[in-house]
């Protein structure tokens, strides 16, 4: 158990505290102005008693509240004393006085800091000096001048006697605060606090209590204090904005009391929308799915849905399919399911595109499908915005679809103005017989159309490929500003260079920038001089400017050696050595544009190698470690090869299991605001690796 704010300490230390102040009343005028209150600033009542206040809080929900509501946390502190303690229930606040007898209390920041017992002694010392008669430094020179050495000496004794006399004592008061706060705070405290609330069963036993849905919660005030029972974490946080600002803060001063108003009836808070679907109540209905990893995760779409439900109507529509409580309940299906509306979807010709969605009404139910997680989500929200929120009925026979390709369904984290995303593509140019056999295409010309629309719905800025052969990247290119432009998007691509020292008809590490936000000033690529394998591993290097804002910044796409040292001998050797041609030429551009710059690719080895830290040796710095906002700790790979694929993403972490990077160079503190990876369940069948972003707040 841990406090915030102001600290209580015992009347027995109150009382020695008191002895050394009184002993201050009686200084001379070269006192010092500073003095140690003796009594609170503000004191909070209830009616006509006059207690201090304790508010008392467990660990889960002050920590939901530094995360979510630390301003109103902040205004607790400036009427109770803050109390954290891990045996209440997580959703129940006590605000109690439970140290009556307290008739004063001392910040012991001012008084005594344990961290720190010298400032203490020497201030308690200052005033026990004082009550002593022993002069000051200036006073006492002036006296000496007519005294003879033997009197200097004799007074001086006197003085360091009564000094450390006085010192010594103060060391005791000093350690008698330290030792009784401790004890307080770990013995006394807890103790009272567990017996008066520990178990909190009979509030908890309160009839008003068990229905309390999500968004409820229920305040009882009382002449001992004030009990706050809350459906969820989220309630418990604006109960607490709900009692500061309609009673706190409508108090009034009386004397040196604060006295705010008791409600003379207990209150009861928390309001839910209302919804219904072809005429039916929502509570009439429940949600259904049949499981399914191929392209999409129906129960994490459908718990996605459900808590929609539990926060904002107060229902609980999950149930178990083989469960009695949905007997004569109608459905809401997510996904493919054994409905002939399901099947129509599904399997119709030709069969819907990843990105197609509908929303049909039919019969008792309402069916929530799409060809990928995507699609379905898109839909759910659909009908989030436009029917539940807004408490408008879904119609009978109601009917939606579409589709989302090229939508900018994922745009930039607010505040920011740049996003740069590296893929390595996977090059496999023809399909092969594994995926024949099961119904798939592994070839580019099957593959980047999907990738296309997954580009489109990030519209990043800066797009880094590896192993992009040079044969198909316009057709991506065409097929990304297709998408844009059908959706009417601000966005258009091209490449910014296709050219490879010593090979001009490929480049496997080119670099695609969107030209409505972004100028390019500058160019060129290179083949790495060790570690090579089929003029596979270079890197692309491109100025820009953004358009806006007229700010510069250098981008590298790149792809390392791929081996292991297990497997050949000097691999991580050559890695270093291409981090190393990087870092020089980056040296060399930095002279003309002395701008931020960001590297980034597929570096085949994970963030705690050798190689990868001599690259941060080399001035770079990790964008996922700098990332201030989010940083997705994944391992940002599938299965995809020429036998087969995963539908989710590997288990595993970055620093452990990540090849793809963005590190960055001559950068500003907090410029990096997300580090994210892009891992919908389809595009396990489109690369062995997720395309990973950056969304950064580029600064002057």
């Amino acid at each position: 158990m841990s406090r915030k704010k102001n600290r209580m300490v015992g009347c027995f230390f109150i009382g020695l505290i008191l002895i050394v102040l009184c002993m201050c009343s009686s200084c001379t005028d070269d006192a010092p102005d500073e003095t140690i209150p003796t009594e609170p600033e503000t004191v909070l009542i209830l009616e006509d008693t006059s207690p201090v206040y304790n508010l008392i809080l467990s660990d889960e929900l002050f920590d939901y509240m530094k995360e979510n509501s630390i301003e109103m946390l902040d205004l607790m502190n400036d009427y109770f004393n803050v109390i954290i303690n891990e045996k209440i229930d997580e959703n129940v606040v006590y605000i109690r006085n439970d140290l009556h007898e307290m008739n004063a209390e001392f910040n012991l920041v001012d008084v005594y800091d344990p961290s720190n017992k010298f400032s203490a002694i020497v201030k308690i010392a200052e005033y026990a000096k004082l009550a002593a008669g022993i002069p000051d430094k200036e006073s006492s020179s002036k006296a000496e001048a007519g005294q003879t050495s033997s009197e200097k000496e004799e007074i001086k004794t006197a003085r360091e006697t009564a000094l450390a006399d006085m010192a010594a004592a103060a060391k005791k008061i000093a350690d008698k605060a330290a030792s009784y706060t401790k004890s307080a705070v770990e013995n006394d405290l807890l103790q009272k606090t567990i017996e008066i609330y520990g178990t909190s069963a009979e509030i908890m036993a309160d009839d008003r209590v068990s229905p309390l849905k999500y968004k409820d919660y229920y305040v009882k005030f009382s002449n001992s204090g004030i009990s706050i029972v809350c459906g969820s974490l989220e309630s418990a946080s604006e109960a607490l904005d709900y009692f500061v600002y309609e009673y706190i803060q409508t108090g009034h001063v009386e004397g040196d009391y604060f006295i705010i108003p008791a409600p003379k009836t207990e209150l009861h808070a928390g309001e839910y929308l209302s919804g219904s679907i072809a005429g039916k109540s929502l509570k009439e209905y429940v949600i259904e799915y049949v499981e399914n990893k191929e392209y999409y995760d129906s129960a994490e779409i459908a718990d996605y849905l459900n808590k929609y439900f539990i926060k904002n109507f107060g229902l609980d529509l999950l149930s178990d399919s083989s469960s009695s409580a949905i007997y004569g309940k109608s459905r809401i299906v997510i996904g493919k399911s054994s409905y002939q509306e399901s099947d129509d979807f599904y399997n119709a010709v030709p069969t819907p595109d990843l990105m197609d969605y509908q929303v049909t009404q039919s019969g008792d139910n309402l069916y929530i499908l799409g060809g990928s997680d995507w699609a379905i989500k898109f839909a759910t929200d659909y009908l989030i915005e436009n029917y539940f929120s807004e408490e408008k009925e879904v119609p009978k026979n109601f009917q939606k679809s579409g589709n989302i390709s090229g939508e900018n369904l994922f745009p930039k984290y607010e505040g920011t103005n740049l996003r740069i995303m590296s893929n390595n593509v996977w090059e496999r140019s023809s399909n092969s017989i594994y995926w024949n056999q099961v119904g798939e295409n592994c070839s580019y010309n099957a593959r980047l159309p999907q990738m296309a629309k997954v580009y489109a719905m990030y519209q990043p800025d800066i797009l880094s490929l590896q192993e992009m052969s040079f044969y198909f990247i316009n057709g991506l290119v065409s097929s990304i500003n297709e998408l844009c432009a059908n959706n009417q998007s601000h966005a258009k691509y091209r490449v910014a260079d296709r050219h490879v020292e010593g090979l001009a008809v490929r480049n496997y590490t080119p670099i695609i920038y969107n030209q409505n936000t972004l100028t390019l000033l500058d160019t060129g690529s290179h083949l790495f001089q060790y570690g090579q394998n089929r003029n596979t591993k270079s890197y692309t290097w491109a100025c820009f400017e953004i358009k806006q804002t007229k700010q510069k910044f250098v981008v590298y796409s790149t792809h390392f050696w791929w081996k292991s040292d297990k497997i050949y001998p000097n691999s991580s050797s050559y890695r270093k050595r291409q981090m190393a041609e990087i870092s020089e030429d980056w040296k060399n551009l930095k002279k003309t544009y002395n701008c931020p710059c960001f590297v980034m690719g597929d570096m085949n080895c994970n963030s705690q190698s050798k190689e990868f830290n001599s690259l941060l040796g080399l001035g770079f710095v990790d964008c996922y470690s700098e990332a201030s906002e989010f940083a997705r700790n994944s391992s940002g790979r599938f299965i995809c090869n020429a036998q087969r694929f995963s539908y989710k993403v590997n288990n595993g972490t970055y620093t452990k299991n990540a090849l793809d990077h963005i590190v960055a160079s001559n950068l500003k503190k907090n410029q990096i605001l997300v580090y994210d990876y892009v891992t919908p369940n389809f595009f396990g069948k489109l690369s062995d690796h997720a395309p990973v972003y950056i969304d950064v707040k580029m600064k002057n």
